[in-house]
């Protein structure tokens, strides 16, 4: 019985992994069109200071992208092994 309760356990704790990990990943994408959003709309504009706003959001955007390729590779190198 206690074997059985330790595999559910298991189980349960990967399922409950890919679960946060699908969401985050979710989360993350959604960002990443909304900053690409507000980075056209801030270019379309043509100001300086629009430009110099879409300018940091790009950077923030990299951080985004960049937070997603790693969580992925973790995720993908734990789930292997």
């Amino acid at each position: 019985i206690l074997a059985q309760a330790l595999t559910a356990l298991a189980a349960y704790l990967q399922l409950k992994n890919k679960s946060m990990y699908y969401n985050t990943m979710r989360l993350s994408r959604a960002k990443q069109q909304e900053l690409q959003n507000e980075i056209e709309k801030l270019r379309g504009l043509g100001t300086n200071d629009s430009n110099d706003r879409a300018d940091l959001l790009r950077a923030e955007l990299l951080d985004e992208q960049r937070f997603s390729n790693d969580l992925s590779t973790y995720y993908h190198t734990i789930a292997s092994k």
